[in-house]
This record gives C-alpha cells, structure tokens and sequence, in this order.
C-alpha cells in the first residue's frame, strides 16, 4: 500500500471530478483503492462521492468503502445514502460489490421494496456469496411476497447444507404456487430422509416435477447401495487383491453406470497391476464423470508410476472441477 501524497491526490481527486466521464471517474476509484491510507482527506473525499449525483460512481464509491476499513470511518454516511438512494445506486453497489460485501449487506438487500432488487442480489449471492449466507437468504426468501423469489428459496435450499433447510422446504411444499411447490418438492428428493422424500413425493400431484423427483430419489437409493460396494473395493486394493476389485465393478455399474469413484478405485486397482495404460484411460473417465479428489491422486502410492507419464500430468490438468 502506498502513502498518498500531495501529487498523488490531487490526480485522484482530478480523476473522480464530476466534470470527467463516468469511465474516467470508475477508473479513479479503482487507482484509489490501490492507494488507501489514513488521510483524512480521503475519508472525505470518498463521503462526497457518496452523495454523487451520478448514481455508478456513488454506488461504486460505496462498494469501495464496505470492502475496505473505510467502511467503519463512513458507517453513517453509508447507512444515510443506503436509506435515500437515487435510482441506480444499489445496482451500482451491488454489481461492484465484493464478496464480504455482499454476506455484509443481506438485511439491507433483502429488506428492500424492490423485488427486482432483490432477486438480483439472491443471483449475485449465488455466485459470489458464502453458503453461510446463501442458506440464511434462501430461509429469508421463503417468506418472500414474490412467488419466483419463493421458488429460489426452494432451489437454494436444495444447494446448501442447513439444518433448518428440509423443515423450510415442508412448509414450501404447502405453497400456493405451482411452481414453488414444484422447485420444493426437487429440493426435498435431494437433501430429506429418503423416507420424507418418498412420502412427499407420493403426495405431490402427478406430472414431470413427480417424475422427476422419484428419479432423484432413485439415484440416491442407489448410491446408497453403492456405497458398501466402494468400500469393498477399497479393502481388496489395500489387500492386493487388485483383480478382485476390477471385478467388483459389475455389480457398482449394475446399480450406477459408470460410476465415477468405482472407476477411480479401478483405476488405482490397475496401476497395482501395472497396467498403466489402463489404469490413466479409468483415472481420466473418473475425472470426467465428476469424480473431485485430485489432491488423493496426486498422493496415492500406487499411482507413483504413472505420474512421469505426459498423460497423468494432462489428465491432471484438465481435470475440471
């Protein structure tokens, strides 16, 4: 962080002038961020922007402030434009908004009267938030007045691991709407009991959502059949009895086809085989079917071998997670 000088302030303040463009002034705000210190005579430049008539650079000048210690010497101004913003403002925060920022400032988003605010800020939240904060949002939501913001409630909710999350989606599933029932009925195949999930969906009115959820539930009952299996595997390899876990596959793709953590385990069965052409083609389908543990490959004993090979390093690489 570099001290501002006198030089340097006034070619900031220059920038940001209201004479500028607004590319010229977004662009000052940026080179000002790089140069914070304690002069007072930032906080107060950044207090007038604040109340600039251009709503971009006061919404910006905001996202700047909540992002940095400036927030703390500015929390009276922030609070006062928040509550009197001009049209544009809390898009311009919002879309410039870090992603601390965007946790910090949820009652303030969820709060507002805008609708159209608010679902902007849940999309923004999804993508850039923490789950923490997604999960209280999507409990939130399901309060909401707005129906479509219900129904993002109910998807989020299917998302992220909350506890409160499967009692949230039973009130839900008792919505008026279509399409919230319908979006919480998904959400329950995925993260209820399956004993819930199958109950509620047997209740739910017929048509492709009903289809749908019994197919989750389905692929869940079936993993959970899985499981032992790859555990199995996973004793045979530790044993040596790598032909016996290549053999046991049969029975995983019955249930799954091509299941991605049984052909890692196959895969880690014929690199004990020293069948490393194999072994990298299993390694690289694992990978490709959602299998994530790349930090285990890249440790396991058994694949010490075929990591001075040119596939494993572009395996590895590739590997998109």
């Amino acid at each position: 962080m570099h001290a501002m000088n006198d030089e340097d302030f006034e070619r900031i303040r220059d920038a940001l002038s209201p004479a500028r463009d607004q590319t010229t002034r977004l662009g000052g705000l940026f080179v000002l961020e790089s140069l914070l210190d304690d002069d007072d005579r930032i906080v107060s430049l950044i207090a007038t922007l604040l109340l600039d008539r251009d709503p971009a650079v006061a919404g910006a000048t905001a996202a700047l402030a909540y992002r940095t210690r400036l927030a703390l010497a500015l929390h009276e101004e922030l609070h006062k434009t928040w509550t009197n913003a001009p049209t544009g403002y809390r898009d311009a925060l919002l879309e410039h908004a870090s992603p601390t920022t965007l946790d910090g400032l949820l009652s303030y988003f969820l709060s507002a009267s805008d609708s159209g605010l608010r679902r902007r800020y849940v999309a923004r939240l999804r993508e850039h938030g923490s789950p923490p904060k997604l999960a209280f949002a999507a409990l939130e939501l399901a309060r909401d007045s707005e129906p479509d913001l219900r129904r993002t409630s109910a998807e989020i909710l299917g998302e992220v691991e909350d506890e409160d999350a499967p009692g949230c989606l039973s009130v839900l599933l008792e919505d008026d709407v279509d399409a919230v029932r319908d979006a919480a009925l998904l959400s329950f195949a995925k993260i209820a009991s399956l004993e819930h999930a199958i109950a509620a969906t047997e209740a739910h009115e017929e048509g492709e959502t009903k289809r749908n959820a019994l197919g989750i539930i389905r692929e869940r009952q079936n993993e959970a059949a899985v499981a032992p299996l790859i555990e199995k595997q996973k004793a045979f390899i530790a044993e040596g009895r790598y032909n016996d876990a290549l053999a046991l596959a049969a029975q995983v793709f019955m249930r799954v086809a091509n299941h991605a953590e049984c052909q890692y385990q196959m895969a880690r069965a014929a690199a004990g085989l020293g069948d490393d052409r194999r072994a990298l083609r299993l390694l690289a389908n694992a990978f490709e079917g959602g299998y994530r543990d790349k930090e285990a490959a890249t440790r396991d004993p058994l694949f010490d071998r075929l990591r001075r090979d040119e596939e494993w390093t572009e395996i590895i690489e590739t590997a998109s997670f």
